[in-house]
């Protein structure tokens, strides 16, 4: 845990020099799983986000996601569905819009891929109390919706 004679002050940049490396970790990890299975790292973080909708989005939930303009988002669909990541289906509740599935052949491979980081990070968490990350996932919607 921390030191606890630090100050509020000292805790809190303690915790902002924490995240910004915890965010370049895992921004280089991502990369380095993005060229193991030969995509690029927006490419995958798209696919996370679908698989984060349940395995089916529609182009807008995406580029609303993920801060990309609706062209971006095509143009990164026909790279993913190139590589057989995702197909396009039709809507059946709106035959004018057009829902993105996740192929699970492929999501397989991948969740396999982040298998080992799952692990490592159930055993971290399993050293803190329910409350403890309750208040852990707090702070991230919190910071996801700011």
């Amino acid at each position: 845990m921390s030191n606890p004679v630090q100050t509020r002050k000292e805790l809190l940049k303690d915790l902002g020099k924490k995240g910004r490396e915890f965010i370049a970790r895992v921004i280089l990890s991502n990369q380095k799983i993005a060229e193991q299975i030969g995509i690029n790292t927006i490419d995958l973080q798209c696919l996370n986000m679908i698989d984060l909708l349940g395995g089916e989005a529609k182009p807008g939930e995406i580029a609303k996601m993920t801060g990309l303009t609706t062209g971006g988002v095509t143009v990164m669909l026909d790279r993913l569905e190139k590589k057989g990541y995702i197909e396009r289906k039709p809507n059946p509740k709106d035959r004018r819009s057009t829902l993105i599935h996740l192929s699970p052949k492929k999501m397989s491979k991948l969740h396999a891929v982040y298998e080992s980081q799952a692990l490592s990070m159930e055993k971290i968490l399993s050293n803190y109390t329910d409350e403890e990350l309750s208040i852990i996932i707090d702070y991230f919607s919190k910071t996801l919706s700011a």
